[in-house]
């Protein structure tokens, strides 16, 4: 059936108070009387039962109607230091603010020599993590595929490494790969591993049938992560080879373990929310 959003009952200035028990099909209108905004709304409920209760006869609550696939994709990521950098330096600009306002998903790594900034390959932006995750992980996260190379990348083999730059041209502003604190609690091993592989799952446009109605999601896209512990069993976790040691509160893209679904939102949404 339906669900009743509890504003609607008998809550000013909707007034929804449709009954199911009361066994009414239709809201009839008389000529030369006013129409009623309760009228108008429990109008719409009537209507809305009536859909509902033929589709619980077809589909369970959650079905999936039509799209809403599901992709696991295997895809590397990088982090970078949570504020941007120009040709002189680190800014205050925030490195979230700046993957959000991006008008491209296509950005290109440098590398400094000197004072130029020399292009090392093409990356398509697959997905973006902020930021604040925890005091110890305090980066923004890149998932990326690389598109092309360029040619004076050796061997043609482009792997990321710790202080390239990443931007969408070479007078910045730049992302900069993190440059990660050596761990003095054990030789040659860092607190954070700045790049390495993780999990991307996608769900496609779809339609799904949910509290009564056919409810439209659009693509949507998360990473897998597990959070580390300060527990002996966990330090041993993080990714890469130098990398062994993750601190308290960092994201472990290589040890996911999760139940993917979806969250209902349920709210009203007025004019001034959205004046359309």
């Amino acid at each position: 059936m339906p669900f009743k959003n509890p504003d609607f009952i008998s809550n000013t200035p909707y007034n929804d108070d449709f009954l199911e028990t009361k066994n009414f099909l239709k809201i009839l209108f008389k000529p030369g009387y006013a129409v009623q905004a309760r009228e108008l709304t429990q109008l719409q409920t009537i209507l809305q039962s009536q859909i509902a209760k033929f589709a619980d006869h077809i589909f369970e609550d959650g079905s999936q109607i039509f799209g809403g696939n599901i992709k696991i994709l295997d895809s590397p990521y990088v982090r970078v230091e949570n504020v941007t950098h120009n040709t002189i330096g680190a800014t205050t600009n925030d490195s979230d603010a700046f993957l959000e306002n991006l008008s491209s998903n296509i950005l290109k790594v440098y590398v400094k020599t000197g004072s130029t900034f020399n292009e090392l390959c093409s990356i398509g932006l697959t997905h973006s993590e902020p930021s604040g995750f925890s005091s110890n992980d305090n980066y923004s996260i890149l998932f990326y595929n690389v598109i092309s190379v360029s040619p004076a990348v050796t061997n043609g083999t482009f792997e990321m490494r710790r202080g390239y730059y990443i931007g969408t041209n070479s007078s910045g502003p730049f992302l900069r790969v993190i440059n990660p604190n050596f761990a003095s609690t054990a030789p040659d091993q860092y607190t954070i591993n700045p790049f390495g592989e993780g999990k991307l799952v996608t769900v496609d446009d779809g339609i799904f049938y949910v509290d009564g109605y056919f409810v439209t999601s659009t693509k949507q896209t998360i990473s897998l992560y597990k959070s580390s512990k300060e527990d002996e069993s966990e330090k041993t976790l993080n990714e890469g080879l130098e990398y062994t040691f993750a601190e308290q509160g960092i994201r472990l893209f290589s040890v996911p373990s999760h139940r993917i679904g979806y969250e209902i939102s349920r709210e009203v949404v007025s004019v001034t929310e959205d004046t359309t």
